[in-house]
């Protein structure tokens, strides 16, 4: 079955990259979560997921396996706690949100 649609990719990029300041990382912006999309956004071009793949995280599984389990323990805690962790001014994209 064909789909008539052009399908969205991941857009993954290399750790190494986003922590180097002089790489410009504009075009994996723009196929990650659209802008000024060239000649190319005719109806053959993909639409973007809105989401970025980061590989090649140093330590990443050592800090995953360190904290996750203390996911439980987070969950469990007192709603006033929760609200000392809240960041409104960001919108909630950073400290605590039941999402």
């Amino acid at each position: 079955m064909s789909s008539t649609s052009p399908s969205a990719h991941l857009v993954v990029v290399d750790f190494e990259d986003i922590s180097d300041a002089s790489k410009d990382l504009t075009a994996e912006l723009e196929r990650a979560f659209g802008g000024h999309l060239s000649s190319s956004s005719s109806s053959d071009a993909a639409s973007p997921l809105g989401i970025i793949a980061i590989r090649n995280i140093p330590n990443f599984v050592e800090a995953k396996n360190a904290f996750l389990p203390m996911a439980h323990a987070l969950a469990h805690l007192s709603p006033e706690y929760y609200k000392a962790l809240e960041d409104p001014t960001s919108f909630y994209n950073a400290g605590w949100s039941h999402g």
